[in-house]
C-alpha cells in the first residue's frame, strides 16, 4: 500500500485532453480524473475528451469502476469520451477484459467476450430483472469456483449481493443503472463485490430525511442499523447488514460518495472528508468465506435474526422434497474440455455438502454427446472420490441417451480399475 501511494496517480489537463501516469487505486484514486473530467466539461463546455492512459502502470477496480461510470452519465448526457489504453500489454489486456474499457468508450473498444477465471467482469444493470440474473450469475460462478464455502455462507454472500446491488435501482436514480464487478480470492477464501452507480448519491438520499446531515455525517450514519430515507422503501439494514458481514469475516468494507469516504478494515472505521466529490456511490465488500456461521451472526437486527431463503432452494430445490435438480446443460459451457468439467464437478460437490439429505437429480436432457476427458472430469473423479455406496445413494443420473451413458460408464470404469 505505502508503494502505491508513493506512485499514486498523476493527473494533467490540456483542453480536452487528459493524462494519467502511476498507479490507481483505491476507493478515491480516481477522483483526480473525475475532477478533470467535470472541469473540462463545465468548465471549458468540451463534448469530445481524450483520456490517455498510455503511462498508467496499475490499476484496481475501485479505483477505476467511478471513472467508468461517470463516463456513461457523460455520454448519456451528449459527452463522448475516446480512450488511449496503457503501453503496458497487461494492463492493457486487463482493461479489455474487466470491460472498463468498454464502459468508458464502447465505439472503439467492444465488450468483452473474455472470461475470466475466478472473476465477473464489470457488468451494468438498469432492472429488476438484469439485476437477478446478475446475482444469480455470480453465486453459480462462485459454486463452480469455490470447494469450501457452505450453504449459510454462500446465502450471506447473496444476501449481501443483493441488497448493495437493489440499493442502486431502489435508492440513486442513477440514470445509467449501475455497475457491478465481482472477484473471487480462493486461496484466501474471499470474495470481493464492487457496485457503483452515478446517481444522487449517499449523502443526498439521506439528506432527504436528515436534513443537517454532512457528507461524513451521512456515510456514517448509513451503515447503521434501520437508517433509510423512506421505511416504504426498505427497512434500512442493506449497509448496515453487509458492513456486518465483511466485520465478521474479516473482510473489508468501503463506500464513497459524495464529499465523504468510508473505510472499514482490521476493526478499524474510518470516515474522511474528500475535497473532490464523487457524485455517485462505489461499494466495496470483501467477505471472507471459511468464517464459521457467518449468516446467523452476521444478519441478527433488533426485530430478529434474519434468514433469507437462498439461491439453492430457488434455483434448484424444486417441490420435491429432498431433491437438488441438477441440469448439466444450463450449468456447463461445453461438454469437451476438462477446465468446463471441473466447474460442474465442483458445483456438485458443493450441493453434496450444502444439501447433506437431498439426492442430487443430475439431468442430461438435450445432450447428444460428451467426450471422455469431460465424463472423467465430472463422473470419474466423483465416483472415485466418493466410493460406489455413497456415489449412487445421492447421485442419480437421468434422461442420458445411450451414448452419454456408455461414455460415463467407461470414465468411471476406466478411472477405478485401479483401485
Amino acid at each position: 500500500m505505502a508503494n502505491q501511494q508513493r506512485h499514486a496517480a498523476d493527473v494533467s489537463r490540456s483542453h480536452n485532453v487528459i493524462k494519467v501516469s502511476g498507479i490507481l487505486s483505491g476507493t478515491t484514486g480516481g477522483y483526480g480524473i473525475l475532477s478533470a473530467l467535470h472541469h473540462a466539461v463545465d468548465s471549458a463546455g468540451h463534448k469530445q475528451l481524450y483520456l490517455n492512459l498510455s503511462r498508467c502502470e496499475a490499476a484496481f477496480c475501485s479505483a477505476v469502476l467511478p471513472i467508468c461510470s461517470q463516463a456513461m452519465y457523460l455520454r448519456n448526457s451528449g459527452v463522448e469520451i475516446e480512450l488511449a489504453l496503457p503501453d503496458a500489454p497487461a494492463l492493457a489486456r486487463l482493461f479489455v477484459n474487466t470491460n472498463w474499457a468498454s464502459l468508458i468508450d464502447p465505439k472503439n473498444h467492444p465488450s468483452s467476450t473474455h472470461r475470466r477465471p475466478n472473476a465477473i467482469p464489470a457488468t451494468c444493470y438498469t432492472t429488476s430483472k438484469e439485476q437477478t440474473l446478475i446475482v444469480n450469475k455470480v453465486l453459480s460462478v462462485i459454486l463452480g469456483t469455490v470447494e469450501d464455502i457452505d450453504r449459510d455462507n454462500l446465502a450471506a454472500l447473496e444476501w449481501s449481493l443483493n441488497e448493495i446491488t437493489d440499493n442502486v435501482l431502489v435508492h440513486s436514480e442513477s440514470a445509467i443503472g449501475g455497475l457491478v464487478e465481482v472477484n473471487l480470492y480462493p486461496k484466501v477464501g474471499s470474495v470481493e463485490f464492487l457496485v457503483c452507480d452515478a446517481g444522487l448519491g449517499i449523502p443526498n438520499t439521506l439528506r432527504s430525511s436528515f436534513k443537517d446531515f454532512t457528507d461524513v455525517d451521512a456515510l456514517d450514519r448509513a451503515i447503521r442499523e434501520g437508517v433509510t430515507r423512506d421505511e416504504t422503501l426498505g427497512r434500512g439494514n442493506g449497509l448496515y447488514g453487509t458492513s456486518q458481514v465483511c466485520r465478521i469475516s474479516n473482510g473489508e468494507f468501503a463506500i464513497a460518495s459524495g464529499h465523504a469516504s468510508l473505510g472499514y478494515k482490521d476493526a478499524a472505521l474510518i470516515v474522511k472528508h474528500q475535497a473532490i466529490p464523487f457524485h455517485g456511490a462505489l461499494i466495496m465488500a470483501k467477505i471472507g468465506y471459511k468464517e464459521k456461521g457467518l449468516l446467523e451472526r452476521a444478519l441478527v437486527f433488533e426485530d430478529g435474526k434474519y434468514k433469507p431463503v437462498d439461491f439453492i432452494e430457488t434455483s434448484y430445490e424444486g417441490s420435491e422434497e429432498d431433491v437438488v435438480n441438477f441440469n448439466v446443460l444450463q450449468e456447463s459451457e461445453s461438454f469437451g474440455t476438462r477446465p468446463a468439467g471441473l466447474v460442474v464437478r465442483k458445483k456438485l460437490m458443493n450441493f453434496l455438502r450444502m444439501a447433506p439429505h437431498s439426492k442430487i437429480r443430475v439431468s442430461f436432457e438435450g445432450i447428444s454427446v460428451i467426450s471422455s476427458s469431460y465424463a472423467d472430469e465430472v463422473f470419474g473423479k466423483m465416483f472415485a472420490a466418493l466410493g460406489p455406496t455413497f456415489f449412487n445413494n445421492r447421485i442419480e443420473l437421468i434422461r442420458m441417451n445411450r451414448t452419454v451413458k456408455l461414455l460415463i460408464d467407461k470414465a468411471i470404469r476406466e478411472r477405478t480399475s485401479g483401485i
